[in-house]
């Protein structure tokens, strides 16, 4: 953490119990700050009370009573010792510990992600500690909150799920996916690519990794989201189709679509833009039927040409629904809840459950080229205002393409 990131008010009540300054000073300190538009530290330091850089040790202090590893009276005097004595972190903590404050019987709550990173020394026990506490306040997957706080890249993020997918499969040991890691982590490699120059083999890719491939592909979900699905679905032991459908990422029947149609790939049967094609009309598809129609178009090639794939955000912004602004806010509430975009909306009341099933409707023919965006801004308006489908709509206004 470093001097000039956001200090929570939590800190600041360690200070006052540390009695580093008293609630006077800490509300005087307050004032003149937002008066002279500086940051709280820097007025402590110029008034004598502390130096702004130990702020953020203080705050490590605080993360640690949060994850249950400090005591509060351990905390307390542990900043003391940093305030006064100017020591490190380390040595403040190590003079606490010789009072045996340290809650020794409570240990860091363990995640196979954090522990991994830890035991590479990518990050440290106090950004674990840090990370966690964040993951408590935001129900966030604790590995978008380190990418986020700029503890480790989405290189790292990536290669660390793809050796603890291996290792769950029991396709690697332990020593080597920590030496993989750490090698990946300095020499900017693939996972793949430094096992396979610590192994001179190269089979190591995942059964299921060519049908997530697809559906990066076609645009149904983001490298970020299924990092974060990848991760959920190694802390929480499920099966990541499950995390996927409980996302709202894509349907189950769309997933089963998925890895036919990689399958189908990998033998050399279909080219990947065609998959990709077929998987965006897959979204479309409610019944086997649906599916079956879909892949008996397959050999034709008819329609098949590679589309522009929209998000739900775009609906929303291009019909003018919901503001710029709104979706700023609500979009980290959607990632905290592991919910989608439209079902928080609606859980918000900014959206009834009607809207929200059109708006995903007009997406999903977007999405299969079947419609441009002015067209469905039309018939999502003539939807909304008839209460009708969009499918309808389409039809109604005598769009050939859509109805084909």
């Amino acid at each position: 953490m470093s001097a000039n990131q956001p200090i929570s008010i939590e800190t600041y009540e360690l200070l006052l119990r540390a009695r580093i300054l008293s609630p006077e000073e800490l509300e005087d300190s307050i004032k003149l700050a937002e008066r002279m538009r500086m940051s709280l530290g820097r007025i402590l330091e110029m008034n004598g009370y502390c130096s702004e850089s130990v702020l953020p040790l203080v705050a490590e202090v605080q993360a640690l009573v949060g994850a249950g590893q400090l005591t509060l009276d351990a905390a307390v005097k542990a900043v003391d010792h940093i305030v006064h004595q100017h020591v490190s972190l380390e040595i403040a903590l190590n003079l606490v510990r010789s009072t045996t404050e340290i809650k020794k019987e409570v240990p860091l709550k363990k995640n196979k992600l954090g522990d991994f990173l830890l035991v590479t020394g990518i990050i440290t026990k106090h950004q674990l500690a840090i990370a966690q506490n964040k993951c408590i306040n935001t129900n966030l997957p604790l590995g978008m909150l380190l990418v986020n706080m700029g503890i480790i890249s989405q290189h790292v993020y990536s290669c660390a799920i793809t050796m603890l997918r291996l290792l769950r499969d029991n396709r690697i040991d332990y020593d080597l996916a920590t030496h993989a890691l750490k090698r990946a982590s300095v020499r900017h490699l693939s996972a793949e690519e430094s096992l396979y120059d610590l192994t001179g083999h190269s089979d190591f890719e995942l059964e299921s990794s060519h049908s997530n491939h697809l559906l990066l592909l076609s645009g149904l979900m983001s490298s970020s989201q299924l990092l974060t699905a990848m991760e959920v679905e190694l802390v929480e032991d499920k099966p990541i189709s499950e995390v996927f459908v409980q996302f709202g990422y894509v349907s189950e029947l769309c997933l089963h679509s998925a890895l036919h149609l990689a399958s189908m790939s990998l033998d050399g049967q279909v080219g990947e833009e065609q998959c990709c094609a077929i998987i965006k009309k897959m979204k479309l598809a409610v019944t086997d039927d649906d599916v079956n129609e879909i892949l008996s178009n397959l050999d034709s090639g008819d329609d098949l040409e590679e589309h522009k794939t929209f998000e739900v955000a775009d609906v929303l912004l291009a019909s003018g629904i919901l503001s710029k602004d709104t979706l700023a806010v609500v979009k980290p509430l959607a990632l905290s809840a592991r919910k989608s975009l439209l079902r928080t909306l609606v859980e918000a009341e900014y959206l009834d459950e009607e809207t929200a099933a059109l708006i995903n409707e007009t997406k999903d023919f977007l999405d299969s080229g079947m419609i441009v965006m002015s067209q469905a801004n039309i018939v999502l308006a003539y939807s909304m205002e008839h209460n009708i489908d969009v499918a309808s709509s389409v039809s109604l206004f005598g769009w050939a393409r859509a109805a084909a």
